[in-house]
């Protein structure tokens, strides 16, 4: 029963202006809780920053807590006892040059130490240099001979490897790392190879480069796809990725052995198959995005640095919110802390097996949400 006719039942005559205003506030009230609950999900928007969702830490609006290692007392650097790390000298066999030198006279006294015994293996000391860097052009000059006999005129053609061709292979594998591993921009890559080589060439010939190196790879490409789609788990995700200001989805699938990459136009269960197969049988981790739901529950492992975060955002939600929040974060320290021995070799798997089976139980508790005893 609306509030016009609860005050007609009591008796009340209400004019056509009363009428107006209590439809109109009426109409304000229904849409209350609608903007309360928008109001929230804002305000949790808001409230996101890398440490409790998957948004990126380059995201992070000013302000936003940042995760600081605990202070252990000591002195900032190398502390005393810990294992250095060196350079490597060069093996001998690999040396371009040896240089020995021998005092001539005693630092002390000045006698003449020409033709004296050695003490001892000589200190070693080397010094890493560039040679002049400038790349090796073959000109082929192809002649032209007339037959005496007939008449005719023959040029003489390439070599076959080089028919075609105006850079080699080693220049090509050096321009497929450049933007490839090290990520330089087509325009860079020009610029470097003209600057440092003294190579100039055109953006469309270093285009031409990288395709030719990308179909020289379509093999070793192949065989990484077989490993990870038979690897026995594998680590998959997915990000933004644009070609041409059209959107689009970079997939990776991590496994022990290998890693495999597809770009992709969707972020959907097609490219998911694309990338894995239509039936992959193995562990999936990933984090909870839909194109995952399809993996049955058993081999679905949700990534635990999500979970932490999600756990992070319960314990920033509020106060009915936060101890199963602070419970699952401490869950989650545990677990981490277990795999880090593993790793170290301080633990076995079968010791890491038996460990988390009261985490589990723990985890089992929170998840069907009762609170944990104080």
């Amino acid at each position: 029963m609306s509030a016009i006719e609860e005050l007609e039942a009591a008796g009340e005559v209400l004019s056509a202006g009363v009428r107006t205003v209590i439809v109109a506030l009426e109409a304000v009230a229904a849409r209350v809780p609608l903007l309360e609950a928008r109001t929230a999900e804002l305000e949790g928007r808001l409230a996101q920053y890398s440490g409790n969702s998957s948004r990126p830490p380059s995201s992070d609006p000013p302000g936003a807590p940042k995760t600081k290692a605990k202070p252990r007392g000591g002195r900032r650097g190398g502390q005393p006892g810990h294992k250095g790390h060196h350079r490597c000298l060069v093996e001998e066999g690999r040396l371009d040059a040896a240089v020995p030198l021998r005092p001539d006279t005693c630092g002390q006294c000045g006698t003449s130490l020409v033709g004296g015994p050695e003490q001892g293996a000589p200190i070693r000391h080397q010094v890493a240099e560039l040679p002049p860097v400038k790349a090796h052009v073959t000109e082929y000059r192809l002649h032209a001979i007339c037959c005496p006999s007939c008449g005719r005129t023959t040029r003489a053609a390439p070599p076959a490897e080089v028919a075609g061709r105006h850079f080699g292979p080693r220049l090509s594998g050096f321009v497929a790392l450049l933007a490839g591993r090290f990520h330089l921009s087509r325009r860079s890559t020009r610029a470097l190879l003209e600057e440092v080589l003294e190579v100039p060439p055109s953006l469309g010939s270093v285009q031409s480069l990288l395709e030719e190196s990308s179909r020289a790879l379509q093999p070793a490409w192949a065989e990484v796809r077989t490993a990870v789609r038979a690897a026995p788990w594998v680590n998959v995700d997915e990000t933004g990725w644009r070609c041409r200001a059209r959107r689009g989805w970079v997939w990776t699938a991590v496994s022990e052995t290998a890693t495999l990459f597809h770009a992709g136009g969707r972020r959907n269960r097609r490219s998911l198959r694309r990338l894995l197969g239509r039936a992959y049988s193995g562990v999936l981790g990933s984090d909870r995005w839909s194109a995952y739901k399809h993996h049955p529950p058993p081999l679905r492992q949700l990534c635990w640095a999500h979970l932490a975060r999600d756990f992070t955002a319960l314990e920033e939600g509020g106060a009915e919110a936060a101890p199963l929040g602070r419970w699952g974060v401490a869950e989650c320290v545990r677990l981490f802390r277990l795999a880090k021995q593993l790793r170290a070799g301080e633990i076995t798997r079968a010791e890491l097996a038996r460990a988390v089976v009261p985490l589990k139980a723990r985890l089992g508790r929170l998840l069907g949400r009762r609170r944990p005893r104080v």
